[in-house]
C-alpha cells in the first residue's frame, strides 16, 4: 500500500515513511475490508494521555482500572481548570460513533466502556491559563 498523510481524505498526499509512537493516535483509511497488522511491543505499564484544547484522538493503555466514558470523564475533571466535555467513540457492531457527553451537568448519550486497544475523540476545554492536560489515571 501507500502512506497518504492529511487532515482530510480530500487532502492527503503521499508520504515518507515515518515511524509509529506510542504517544500519537493513527487514523487508517482503506478503500475495501482489510485487516491491519502492526508489530511492536506489548505496553506493560500505563501510558499517560496528553490532551490539547479541543479535539483530541487517544488511547488508554496500561490501567488497571477497568474504565467507562463517565468513569474516565469523571478521573480526568479531577485536575482543576479542566473540562472534558465528551469522549466518542466508533462502534463497529452498530456502524456509527457513540458520544457520552457530560455538559452543564447534564448527561446525554450513553456510557461505554473504554477499550485499551481502540482509539477514543475526546474534547478538552480549559478555564486555567494551560491549553493542555496530561492524564496520568488519577
Amino acid at each position: 500500500g501507500k502512506i497518504y498523510m492529511g487532515d482530510s481524505i480530500n487532502s492527503m498526499e503521499k508520504s515518507s515513511d515515518f515511524n509509529i509512537t506510542y504517544d500519537k493516535a493513527y487514523a487508517i483509511i482503506t478503500n475495501r475490508n482489510s485487516r491491519v497488522s502492526i508489530p511492536g511491543s506489548e505496553l506493560l505499564d500505563p501510558v499517560s494521555v496528553t490532551l490539547n484544547k479541543g479535539l483530541n484522538l487517544v488511547a488508554v493503555h496500561g490501567y488497571k482500572t477497568e474504565y467507562t466514558a463517565q468513569s474516565l470523564v469523571d478521573s480526568m475533571n479531577k485536575v482543576e481548570g479542566v473540562s472534558v466535555e465528551s469522549i466518542t467513540s466508533w462502534d463497529t457492531s452498530k456502524g456509527r460513533y457513540e458520544t457520552f457527553q457530560i455538559k452543564e451537568g447534564q448527561i446525554f448519550g450513553f456510557d461505554f466502556k473504554i477499550i485499551p486497544e481502540q482509539g477514543y475523540f475526546i474534547k478538552l476545554n480549559t478555564t486555567n491559563d494551560e491549553d493542555t492536560l496530561t492524564w496520568n489515571g488519577n
